[in-house]
């Protein structure tokens, strides 16, 4: 059994539902199987290829020589790892394993975020028409239903409906498909928004929109209230959490990721650099004017995996 099964199986086999326990403090794998410890001595074994270790292990600056560690985007965890190791494992392991235990082991009142979006070297993610089939390629396409697969719920606006007509699932992997959350104040045609029976999908709608009748396109709708753009968003993922959501993908349009990061509300950023240029097209967001470099929003944490042809970078906001 290769890595890439070995790392489906553990998760497909739900062997992670202690990963909330406060006192683990790492989760390793030796070349065999998949381990979770509350302290840091199993290092010691040179058998142990790669962990994921919280920050607050305190063995943690007491790595021998053979180990490397770097800092991972995913709330506060490191990804430790054995000189030797392949970089194909290490990007299963930042990738994938590392945004699992930061999806199950949150414990905030509002789900882990991240937004995938793919775009052009120059920023698109459509032409001006909206065509944007396909601006990633097979490999972020796999690697997208990847996501899916790992994260509790996938969240895209009303635009992104009409432009795409989206399933939102899982097809291209293995695994569950998360639950659809349509963010839509005002319309009310959702006749592309293909249905599937075998995932709850959500309407989310502020309260000066709210109409008593679920459209019969969802199984039931999130009234989210606030005046601004910051409570609102925060109102949007404390009622996305009460479906017992506890991460959540945001795949778009512009304008929802647009607004969950002015909001400060994306927690990883990850993005399918193309090597395209497109020239025109539609930005992948719309910030409001800053006047100076220090006021954009400086990205950290970064890795980067080659994808095919193309880059995809992975980062958290400062």
């Amino acid at each position: 059994m290769n890595i890439n099964e070995q790392f489906w199986n553990y998760f497909a086999d739900d062997a992670s539902t202690s990963l909330s326990d406060s006192e683990m403090k790492a989760w390793s794998y030796d070349g065999a199987k998949f381990q979770q410890h509350n302290c840091l001595n199993y290092l010691n074994n040179k058998n142990t290829i790669c962990s994921i270790v919280r920050n607050d292990a305190p063995e943690l600056e007491k790595l021998g020589i053979q180990y490397r560690k770097e800092k991972l985007p995913f709330s506060s965890l490191n990804l430790v790892y054995h000189e030797d190791v392949s970089s194909r494992k290490l990007d299963i392991f930042r990738n994938y394993w590392a945004l699992k235990l930061a999806s199950q082991t949150n414990t905030r009142d509002v789900p882990f975020t991240m937004v995938h979006m793919a775009i052009s070297l120059d920023g698109k993610i459509s032409t001006l028409s909206g065509d944007s089939k396909w601006i990633g390629n097979d490999q972020n396409l796999d690697h997208a239903h990847r996501l899916r697969a790992i994260l509790d719920g996938i969240l895209v606006g009303a635009g992104t409906v009409q432009a795409d007509s989206p399933s939102l699932n899982v097809r291209r992997v293995s695994g569950k498909s998360p639950a659809r959350f349509i963010l839509s104040n005002k319309s009310e045609c959702f006749e592309r928004l293909k249905k599937l029976s075998d995932v709850d999908t959500y309407l989310v709608r502020h309260e000066k929109f709210a109409t008593r009748d679920t459209p019969g396109a969802f199984d039931d709708v999130i009234i989210y209230t606030g005046e601004d753009k910051k409570s609102q968003v925060k109102s949007i993922l404390r009622g996305i959490r009460a479906k017992g959501v506890k991460s959540l993908l945001i795949e778009g349009g512009p304008a929802t990721v647009s607004t969950f990061l002015e909001a400060e509300a994306v927690d990883v950023l990850q993005l399918h650099h193309t090597p395209l240029l497109l020239g025109s097209g539609k930005n992948m967001i719309e910030l409001p004017t800053i006047d100076t470099i220090k006021e954009g929003k400086h990205l950290k944490h970064c890795f980067y995996t080659q994808m095919g042809n193309a880059i995809m970078s992975t980062s958290t906001l400062c």
